[in-house]
């Protein structure tokens, strides 16, 4: 199943309903756990001290537009992903969802998660600014897990989109 499941939970327990009601199994496509970056990064955290003895803090920001704020033209030059009717949710269920998954995969759970969300691209005349979320922020810490290559138990957590 592409990821997101859903555009919120309600959808996505209703797929997995279905899908358990005709013994069907799925999983969600985060193929960024595969990519030869993230596989290198494991590697490199699992070496003896390469890295430190344990994981601290994780931090990340999204730096400039990565093509998901300041869109000006017409609605049909915005991309699916930021049209609501489309994805429904804007950054975090398009980008931000791998790099949570990442940090899940290579760390441990994320618990004690606390987020906003907001649009703050305003349209103005002429303009079709996307009507999704363009600016998100999640703090958490990394729970116990028996996957992760270095202790990382108890690390706290920010992300920025």
């Amino acid at each position: 199943v592409e990821k997101p499941c859903g555009r919120c939970a309600w959808e996505t327990r209703a797929m997995v309903e279905e899908l358990r009601a005709r013994d069907v199994e799925f999983y969600p496509a985060y193929v960024s756990r595969a990519h030869e970056r993230t596989q290198v990064l494991r590697k490199l955290l699992g070496a003896d001290g390469v890295c430190g003895e344990r994981v601290t803090s994780i931090r990340y920001t999204q730096r400039g537009s990565a093509l998901a704020r300041g869109l000006d033209g017409p609605l049909d030059a915005v991309p699916w992903r930021l049209q609501a009717e489309q994805s429904g949710g804007g950054l975090i269920m398009d980008m931000g969802c791998h790099v949570l998954d990442r940090v899940d995969y290579l760390f441990g759970p994320l618990e004690n998660v606390r987020g906003f969300a907001s649009r703050e691209g305003a349209s103005t005349s002429g303009s079709s600014y996307p009507m999704v979320e363009d600016h998100v922020s999640i703090s958490a810490t990394i729970g116990e897990c028996d996957w992760s290559v270095v202790p990382s138990a108890g690390t706290s957590v920010e992300c920025v989109w």
